[in-house]
Order: C-alpha cells, then sequence, then structure tokens
C-alpha cells in the first residue's frame, strides 16, 4: 500500500501480527490509525511520510517500532505507547513536528537515535523507569521541552540526546550516570 496517495482511512483486522517495512510510507492522506491488539511487530518505515497522519494508537500487544516507522508524520495528538513496547528504532518518531506529548512505558528499556528529533511542539516527555539507552540526537530540537528527568538505569548520555532544546530549564540527572 506505498504512496497509496488517496488512502484516507485503515481498518486493520485483529489478528495481524506485523505492520511490514514500507507498508504505508507516503500515503500522504492517511488521517488516522489504530494498531490492534495482535500487532506485535511495526517495520522500519511503516507509515513515514505519512503527512496528514493525525493521531496513531498502538495498542498493548506490539514490543517493537521500527526505524523511521512514524518520521515525517504530524501526529498533533499525544502518543502513549502500548505498554509492551521494549524499543523504539532510530528516527522512530523523527520530524512529528505537531507531537506535544509522549508517554514512555516503563517496558521500554531502549530509544534508539534521533527517535523523537525535531518534534519542535513536545511540552511533555514522560520517560519509564526501565530506559538503559537513549541514542543520540533522541530528543534534539524538541525546543519547547521544559523539563526532563532521566530514569535511573541511564548510565550514559549519548551526544546531543537533548541538543536544541531551547525551552529546557530542569534536568533531573540519574546517581548511577557515568558520563555525558
Amino acid at each position: 500500500f506505498a504512496g497509496c496517495t488517496n488512502l484516507t482511512s485503515l481498518s486493520l483486522y485483529d489478528g495481524i501480527q506485523t505492520i511490514g517495512e514500507g507498508a504505508f510510507i507516503n500515503s500522504t492522506s492517511l488521517e488516522a490509525v489504530t494498531i490492534p491488539q495482535s500487532v506485535t511487530s511495526i517495520g522500519d518505515s511503516a507509515f513515514a511520510g505519512c503527512h496528514n497522519l493525525d493521531s496513531v494508537t498502538i495498542n498493548d500487544a506490539a514490543t517493537s517500532i521500527g526505524n523511521r516507522a512514524f518520521t515525517e508524520c504530524p501526529l498533533t495528538t499525544t502518543l502513549s505507547l502500548g505498554k509492551k513496547i521494549t524499543t523504539i528504532g532510530d528516527e522512530a518518531f523523527y520530524d512529528c513536528r505537531g507531537l506535544t506529548s509522549v508517554t514512555i512505558p516503563p517496558s521500554v528499556t531502549s530509544i534508539g537515535k534521533s527517535a523523537f528529533y525535531r518534534c519542535y511542539a513536545l511540552t511533555t516527555l514522560s520517560l519509564g523507569e526501565n530506559i538503559e539507552k537513549i541514542g543520540s540526537y533522541a530528543f534534539a530540537e524538541c525546543r519547547h521541552l521544559t523539563n526532563v528527568t532521566i530514569p535511573e538505569k541511564v548510565e550514559t548520555i549519548e551526544p546531543y540526546t537533548f541538543g536544541w532544546c531551547l525551552d529546557l530549564k530542569y534536568i533531573t540527572l540519574p546517581a548511577g550516570l557515568i558520563s555525558f
């Protein structure tokens, strides 16, 4: 369904387990997606370039979000990720400029590089307590982010993880942090 520019609505049946690589890439009229409970994996670039995708609901079965899965989608709502997600891939939500709030559940242990890079409108970020690794540039250019608490299990903060977060005023670092 890649490049289906007139596709506005998508109904996925409960039973699908994987949304493959590039499945809906550049389906520029797609507006909303609810990932069914049965989906455990969202592939690389699955919804990348869906320039009208405002709303995504990821239910609790999903365990991974691939690289660039939602790159360049406006996502003008709050993003709540399913309770079983363990990995957020590189550039997974890169350039989702309308995204205002992200809650990353305790199940997540790794956030890829540039995962939320250029999410300009992001003001609220809640990081789950089991995150061990946050990639470089993960939240760079989240210009309106004001407050960040780094979870206790993070030992290293990669270069530019919060670079160019112009409104960032408060950072709480974990006691076990080795380098940043």
